[in-house]
This record gives C-alpha cells, structure tokens and sequence, in this order.
C-alpha cells in the first residue's frame, strides 16, 4: 500500500448478531448494502464495485455466481465484481482488494458485504454425518480428516496447550478473558451473549476439547455486515467524521489448519502481516488506542496479543488479568465484546470488527466507548491461524 492514495470507510450497516436470523441470504445481504449505502450518502448508482463472501461455512447451496445476483437485486452496474472467499478473514481480504482497486484510480466506490447463515444442510433430515464428514475431509484435508476431525477445535486445543506449558499459563489465567469480553459485550445491543459471567462460571463450564472450556469458545453465529470504501475525491463531498484506512499487511503460512513442522504454538502469520501493516503506517503497536482481534478462543485470543507485539511473549494472559487490556485500560481490545460474546458470523466477522473501531473513533459506541481513541486496528485470520490480514484505521475530522 502506497501512503497518499488515501482510502476511507464512508459507510457501515450490520444486524445484530444472533442464533439465527430471520431472512435468507440475498436478504440480509441486501438489508445491509442498502442502509450503509443510505449511510454513506453516496447515490447507489455511484457504487462502482460490490465484493460478498461466500454463502457461509458449508452453505453451498446456489452459491455460484451470488455476487451477480446481488447486484441485479440492487440495481447497481459495476467495474467490479466477486465473491471473495479465504475461510474466516474473507471480508477483510474483500476489503483490501476493494482498497487495492481504489488505490489504482480504477475507481472510487466500493461496497463490501459478508454473511453467514448455519448450513442449510445440516436442518435436512436425510443429510447424515457421514455427508458432513465428507464435506469437511476437503476443508480439513487428507490427514487430519482420517483421524476424524470435522472441526477446527481439536487444532486449537493442541496449539494452546502447547503454548500453556511452555510459559507455565494456568487455565485461572485465560479464565479472565471471557469475563472481560463478556463485560464489554454488555454495553453492545448487538451482542449475541450480554449477561455477565464469573471466573468461576467459566471454569466450570465443561471442557470441550482439552484444555478449552466452553465459555472459552465462540458460539456459532448468524449475521451480516456491509462497509462502503471511498477515494479522498467522493469524501470530499460527503459531511461527518472520515475513517482513514492508514495501513494493511496480510501473510499467510505454508500450513492448513494444524502445521506439519514448526512450532504449533506460534502465529507467524500474524506477527509478519502486523508488521507489514506497521511499517506501512507509521508506527508501532504502543500508537494503538482501540483493537478488535479476531480470537475465535479465548486462549488463542490471548496468543494473538503476543504475536501482534502488544505484549512480551508469554505475558499476554497476567496482562488481561491486570486490567491492561479493559475498555479502561492501557489498550482496550474487542471493546465490541469480541467472538466469544458479540459472536462470530464468520463470513462478517471482519466487517464486524471494522465496524466496531469505525463507531469507536467515531466516538459512537455508547455503551462501551473508549476515551478518545484516534488510532484503531482489526485483525482477521483463516483456519487455525494459518493466515491473516490486518487493517489500521484513523479517524479525520
């Protein structure tokens, strides 16, 4: 990314996360294009680009060519146009690619939509396990999916036990996170999870993989989100508080889900895109003043402060117990309530994060707000941390 080509967030729409929504695809994927283009006020037919992810994790049913069928549903002519798909970080990869097209003068307006509904499948009573372990031997590959995973979890409980007898972490210290992030989430109207836990609560909350419990994991989500991207030139024309997007980075690791050599308890790919994304704005993680990281666990959560270099190795987790990372504190993460309280709609996880910083340097997040945040940053990822993206973001008066 070049400095001086400068993109802004102009506009952002989501629904509440919940169990599940009323509505199909096309129509949460239309609600909120329709009101964050409303929001923007930039004239639909100044819409130049429309990226969507895909139909959500296993949803496979009419998924080709949905990005078309959206367009015709909106009634928008397009320079571009897809469906952009790379597994949990999908709509943050959609963004950097809308941002990349701007950044040429290709064009000036893009529209960015993620969703994710339950699998249809999985309510039709002649769809069995064996069709879902199928399914999943291709996302999982070869290997993994003899020995019968059909889910990421076993993954991240290798990973994170690893890592917790390496630096001697005890499961009272991850404990602390979800009570956190369920706090934060209790001044969000569109969490999924706002009533409050105790440490207790989630150490005895049975254990669903060792060593994750299950108020350490994220539920499984339904939502949708849409942010617009715009060109210095069409913000000049627009009134209210601009969102700069200062900087990415992405990277991804030579590795699917669980790593064949390396050490399992490192994210490389975090720590090369955040250093990416750094360098390209200009500055260092104690610059930060609000965070949304992606931590679809609560002990990879914590692991994931320590690769973006908010913390020493190994002292991520006594930082969260000393309040460091609090709506209050020194820098608040996932002030939105995070995966394991907001929820996590992984086709709009991304989008969800953008939002949250967005209406944090906004100064819009009643609730939760953080004191006068100026400089904000996302993190998403793919599989079990085997690539990620990471977006900073300003707020301009």
């Amino acid at each position: 990314m070049r400095r001086g080509n400068e993109i802004y967030i102009v506009g952002f729409a989501q629904t509440p996360v919940r169990k599940s929504l009323e509505g199909t695809f096309l129509d949460l994927a239309g609600r909120v294009s329709i009101e964050a283009i409303r929001k923007s006020g930039i004239p639909r037919e100044d819409i130049e680009g429309i990226l969507i992810t895909h139909e959500g994790f296993g949803n496979f049913v009419n998924a080709q060519l949905f990005a078309p069928r959206l367009a015709a549903h909106l009634g928008i002519e397009t320079k571009l146009l897809g469906t952009y798909e790379c597994g949990g970080m999908s709509s943050a990869g959609a963004v950097k690619i809308a941002a990349t097209e701007i950044m040429t003068g290709r064009m000036d307006t893009c529209l960015i939509i993620g969703v994710e509904l339950k699998p249809m499948l999985l309510d039709d009573p002649v769809f069995d396990q064996t069709s879902l372990a199928d399914r999943h031997a291709g996302t999982y590959g070869p290997y993994e999916s003899l020995c019968g995973v059909t889910g990421p979890l076993p993954f991240y409980a290798m990973s994170q036990q690893r890592w917790m007898i390496t630096h001697r972490i005890c499961p009272e210290d991850i404990a602390y996170l979800p009570v956190l992030l369920r706090r934060n989430a209790s001044g969000n109207p569109m969490a999924q999870f706002r009533d409050p836990i105790t440490i207790d609560d989630v150490l005895d909350s049975r254990v669903i993989c060792p060593p994750i419990r299950l108020l350490e994991c994220c539920a499984r989500s339904e939502g949708a989100a849409a942010v617009i991207l715009a060109s210095k030139d069409v913000t000049r024309q627009l009134g209210g508080k601009r969102i700069n997007i200062r900087g990415f980075g992405e990277a991804h690791d030579a590795t699917n889900y669980f790593p064949a050599r390396g050490d399992a308890a490192r994210f490389p790919c975090v720590r090369r895109a955040a250093h990416e994304a750094y360098e390209v704005a200009g500055i260092t993680p104690k610059d930060l003043d609000v965070v949304e990281i992606y931590g679809a666990f609560a002990g990879t959560e914590i692991m994931t402060y320590e690769e973006m270099g908010f913390f020493e190795r190994g002292t991520a987790a006594q930082a969260v117990r000393e309040g460091k990372t609090a709506i209050d504190g020194e820098l608040p993460v996932n002030p939105s309530g995070g995966r394991l309280s907001l929820g996590h709609p992984a086709g709009a996880t991304p989008l969800l994060e953008i939002i949250e910083v967005c209406a944090q340097l906004r100064e819009e997040a009643e609730g939760r707000q953080v004191n006068g945040p100026q400089l904000g940053l996302i993190q998403a990822e793919h599989g079990m941390v085997n690539g990620s993206v990471v977006l900073i973001m300003e707020g301009e008066a």
